[in-house]
């Protein structure tokens, strides 16, 4: 998804026709402020994640308390497996949530943002676009 926002940001830039706004969008200042962000948003993820799962010792005993609720479908076999059980009744689950909820949200504001204001430009700059533009 950051690449979809990232190209969608490049296309407004562009359109912009303002070589000071493409120099701080090309810049390392910028580079480096936008992969900080996603830094910071991704070990945050991590440790939500992290606490969501539980650890592997206990992943047969949940199951096995699980199993309850569907009587008659076997349990698979779990001894010496590398488990991915995630606890939907962890204080974390709702964090996690949340991290998946607003991260695609802001991405798509950006998105939706970034392309109402290209097709505006867009709009405005159509009688300088020949019929070679759209071959």
């Amino acid at each position: 998804m950051s690449t979809q926002c990232y190209c969608i940001m490049h296309r407004f830039v562009i359109l912009q026709s303002n070589p000071k706004c493409m120099d701080l969008f090309a810049s390392w200042k910028a580079w480096i402020t936008a992969y900080g962000i996603s830094f910071v948003v991704s070990a945050g993820t991590v440790v939500v994640f992290n606490n969501f799962q539980p650890a592997q010792k206990d992943i047969a005993a949940k199951l096995i308390a699980e199993s309850a609720s569907f009587p008659g479908i076997p349990l698979p076999e779990t001894e010496g497996k590398l488990l991915i059980y995630l606890d939907y009744t962890s204080k974390y689950s709702k964090y996690a949530g949340a991290f998946v909820f607003i991260g695609f949200m802001v991405a798509e504001a950006i998105s939706i943002g970034c392309l109402f204001f290209i097709l505006q430009r867009l709009e405005d700059k159509k009688t300088s676009f020949t019929r070679a533009t759209y071959l």
